[in-house]
C-alpha cells in the first residue's frame, strides 16, 4: 500500500514463528547448515565471524543457489528434472540471461529468469513441464553453489572484478571456471574465447572429456563455434560456417552466447531465427521495463522520431529564401514583397517595404 513501510526482516521472521536470536547464540550443534547471504565475505580478505563459528561447529555453509539445486534435484539424468541454463561472466551476463530467457518464451517455453537478475532464485515460480530455468550467478553465488549441476553453462568473459573478495585475478577466473565444471557431462558449455583466461579455460576444458564445449568470438573467425566478424553472426558448428544474421556490433557478444546456448537447447534453426529479436543498425536501445514513465516516452519518442525520412534541406541562393521542408514534404510558402520589382520606384529609399 503506498505511503506503508516494509517490516523489517527480523519481524517478518517472528511473525512466522521464528525464533530471532544473535548467530552467537543459536544452537550451532543441531545445525546442519548455514545459509549465507552472498555478500558477506567467505574467505578474502577474511572469513566472516559467523563463517569461521559454522567451520569450526562442522556446519556446512551454503547459498540460495545450493538450496535451489536440492530442491529440483542435483543430478540432471533424473527422468523429469527440470533444465537449468547458468550464464556468468565480469561483462554481458545480464544481457545474455535476459535475451536467452526471451527466446526460449518465444518457442513456448516455461522461462523463469532470476539469480543474479531480477527475482532471487527462491522466488521464481515451481517447475512445470515446459519450465526452464534461466540463472544468472554471480563469483559470490557459485562460491556457495557447490551442487548447483547446470545443464548448458555460459561464461562471457573475464576482466578483473571483485578481487577484494577473491584474492587475486586467478582466483576469480577459478570460481567462474567452477561453474562449468559443474555442468552435467551430457550438456554443454559456451565460452566466450576473447580473453586470455577464458581462451586457456576453454583449451582446457574441451580436452577433459566433459561436456560439449563450444567456443565464441567476436571478431575473430573461428574454425569451429560460433562468431562475430564485421557484423555479421555466423554458426561454425557444423562442418562450414553459415551466415546466421547480420545483428550489428551492438550486443554481439551476448547475441553470439545466446546462439550457442540456443542450439544447444533447441535444433530448429526456424525456432532460432523466430526468437532472435528485430535488430536494425541505427535502432535505440529501448528502456529497462523498470525505468520511470517519461524515460519510457522520450526514448520511444526518439526512436520513432529517428526513422522519419526527412527532405533534404536545400542550400539556400544568395538573396532567395530556402524552401523549407514541412510534414507534408512540400516546401513552406515564402515572404512576398508588397509590391512587384517591375512597378517599384527606382529610389532606394522609397523602395523599402511599407
Amino acid at each position: 500500500m503506498p505511503g506503508t513501510t516494509a517490516k523489517p526482516p527480523r519481524r517478518l521472521a517472528a511473525a512466522e514463528g521464528a525464533s530471532v536470536l544473535p548467530w552467537a547464540e543459536w544452537p550451532w550443534a543441531a545445525l546442519k547448515a548455514l545459509i549465507l547471504s552472498p555478500g558477506v565475505p567467505l574467505t578474502h580478505p577474511r572469513p566472516h565471524d559467523i563463517v569461521l563459528k559454522a567451520k569450526e561447529a562442522g556446519v556446512e555453509v551454503i547459498g540460495d543457489m545450493e538450496v535451489f539445486a536440492r530442491e529440483i534435484g542435483a543430478d540432471p539424468a533424473i527422468p523429469g528434472r527440470t533444465p537449468v541454463l547458468a550464464v556468468t561472466g565480469t561483462n554481458g551476463k545480464s544481457t545474455t540471461t535476459a535475451l536467452i530467457g526471451h527466446i526460449l518464451a518465444q518457442n513456448g517455453f516455461d522461462v523463469q529468469v532470476g539469480g543474479n537478475i531480477g527475482k532471487a532464485v527462491l522466488e521464481l515460480d515451481p517447475p512445470g513441464a515446459r519450465t526452464i530455468y534461466v540463472l544468472e550467478l554471480s563469483s559470490y553465488q557459485i562460491d556457495l553453489a557447490p551442487g548447483l549441476v547446470p545443464d548448458v553453462a555460459v561464461l562471457s568473459n573475464i576482466t578483473p572484478d571483485h578481487l577484494d573478495r577473491h584474492g587475486s585475478l586467478q582466483n576469480y577466473a577459478a570460481v567462474k571456471a567452477r561453474l562449468l565444471e559443474q555442468t552435467s557431462k551430457s550438456g554443454q558449455i559456451v565460452i566466450g574465447v576473447d580473453d586470455a583466461l577464458t581462451a586457456a579455460i576453454f583449451t582446457r576444458l574441451a580436452a577433459n572429456g566433459g561436456p560439449s564445449a563450444v567456443p565464441v568470438s567476436v571478431g575473430k573467425v573461428l574454425g569451429r563455434g560460433v562468431f562475430v566478424v564485421d557484423g555479421t553472426l555466423y554458426d561454425a558448428q557444423g562442418q562450414r560456417a553459415a551466415k546466421v544474421m547480420d545483428p550489428g556490433r551492438r550486443d554481439a557478444p551476448a547475441r553470439r552466447a545466446q546462439l550457442a546456448e540456443r542450439r544447444a537447447r533447441l535444433r530448429r534453426d526456424q525456432g532460432l531465427r523466430q526468437g532472435l529479436p528485430p535488430h536494425r543498425r541505427g535502432h535505440r536501445r529501448l528502456p529497462r521495463p523498470g525505468a520511470p514513465a517519461w524515460k519510457r516516452s522520450a526514448a520511444s519518442a526518439r526512436s520513432a522520431s529517428s526513422t522519419i525520412p526527412r527532405p533534404p534541406m536545400p542550400t539556400p541562393r544568395r538573396g532567395r529564401w530556402p524552401a523549407i521542408p514541412t510534414s507534408s514534404g512540400l516546401p513552406a510558402a515564402r515572404p512576398r514583397r508588397a509590391a512587384s520589382r517591375a512597378s517599384a520606384p527606382s529610389s532606394r529609399a522609397s523602395a523599402k517595404p511599407i
